[in-house]
């Protein structure tokens, strides 16, 4: 089963239940057991499987222009394009603008080796490429903007003439997402969860 969680104002939860397989006889992805409470063990006879599960399940706020790393995109030196490596991350993008009615800006940034301005226009074609790759799973691209900053935002001391180590300038290499705005009338209509799902399925 797929479980969906929804709240105004906050990042959408999804996750699988697992019926009646390995052992279980409930399992929530994600949820550890001692967070749920009416649920007997299958084989003890004296007791019958409640009809009901409570679970403390925490939900994401969501904060306009709060910035979120998006770990583990790397790009190959001087290239834009999106390495295998980085797609399970941006996957995991793709499926919270799935499920979470949000628009959002993607940004890239350099470390400070090179000149400034190749850096802008580099770090531009790499927010650029994933932006691409989101639209080429299926989300709107009225939901995306891609902006590259160079070395304007750097995370630490490292700027020009600066000696830091390979560790200390990889920091600077990241790229970020920020929710600019939410959407006011979602986006899958009447659609339930089902037909959500079925929807998804049908992209990949």
């Amino acid at each position: 089963y797929v479980v969906q969680i929804k709240k105004e104002g906050y990042y959408t939860k999804r996750f699988e239940a697992i019926i009646d397989q390995d052992g279980c006889t409930i399992c929530l992805e994600g949820i550890d057991l001692d967070n749920l409470s009416g649920v007997f063990d299958k084989q003890e006879k004296k007791e019958p499987l409640s009809s009901s599960i409570t679970a403390n399940i925490p939900l994401r706020k969501i904060n306009l222009n709060e910035i979120i790393e998006i770990e583990n995109i790397y790009y190959k030196y001087d290239k834009s394009a999106i390495k295998d490596s980085a797609k399970p991350a941006l996957n995991n993008l793709v499926a919270v603008l799935q499920t979470t009615p949000i628009v959002i800006e993607l940004s890239s940034h350099t470390d400070s080796r090179g000149d400034n301005d190749y850096n802008q226009e580099l770090s531009q074609k790499r927010a650029q490429s994933a932006v691409d790759y989101i639209i080429s799973k299926g989300i709107s691209i009225d939901r995306l903007s891609a902006n590259g900053y160079g070395e304007s935002k750097l995370v630490n001391k490292c700027s020009d003439n600066v000696q830091c180590s390979e560790a200390e300038h990889q920091k600077n290499r990241r790229t970020e997402f920020k929710v600019v705005r939410l959407m006011d009338n979602g986006f899958n209509g009447d659609k339930n969860l089902k037909d959500i799902v079925e929807m998804e399925s049908a992209s990949k």
